[in-house]
């Protein structure tokens, strides 16, 4: 009563009403924190955005999950390069980029984009049992399971032990 809760402390409360089930305060506190005019905060972390993206997509702020995504794609190359090597890796931020979109589009009921995104992370990164596992969802939620089932059996070549499967 009457404290006042530093950024920090109060990305914490909102990062718990989310895991609480509670998305339209996680929002409303996550919008305050990481909206600048308007303007997403060019600094979040993975976890951050992640927790943006939730809050809005879990309060069927569509419009907010969307600007996200965006967002993450515009500010994320596919690959980063390495100090002193020749060589780049993936960039997991581009990634989960992609990964919203695929998902807002699960949500928001446009399956056919939700599905042709999913398919094209899971088909170019054969051996990431996460996007088969995403892709074999949203086949499901197209009403169809024979071809869900035979993703997850792909998926489940990859690590037979995963409890997610």
């Amino acid at each position: 009563t009457g404290q006042i809760i530093p950024p920090w402390g109060q990305y914490w409360v909102a990062s718990a009403y989310l895991k609480d089930h509670q998305p339209k305060k996680a929002q409303s506190i996550m919008t305050e924190l990481f909206y600048h005019k308007e303007t997403i905060a060019p600094d979040l972390s993975d976890e951050e955005l992640a927790d943006l993206f939730y809050s809005h997509l879990e309060s069927e702020n569509y419009p907010g999950a969307l600007t996200v995504t965006q967002h993450t794609i515009n500010t994320s190359p596919p690959f980063l390069r390495l100090m002193g090597t020749p060589t780049s890796i993936p960039n997991d931020t581009w990634l989960q980029g992609h990964s919203f979109l695929s998902t807002v589009a699960k949500y928001s009921n446009d399956l056919p984009q939700a599905e042709m995104t999913a398919r094209e992370l899971a088909y170019n990164a054969p051996g990431n049992q996460g996007l088969r596992i995403d892709y074999a969802s949203v086949l499901q939620a197209r009403g169809w399971p024979r071809a869900a089932e035979n993703e997850l059996k792909k998926a489940e070549v990859i690590e037979p032990r995963n409890i997610n499967l």
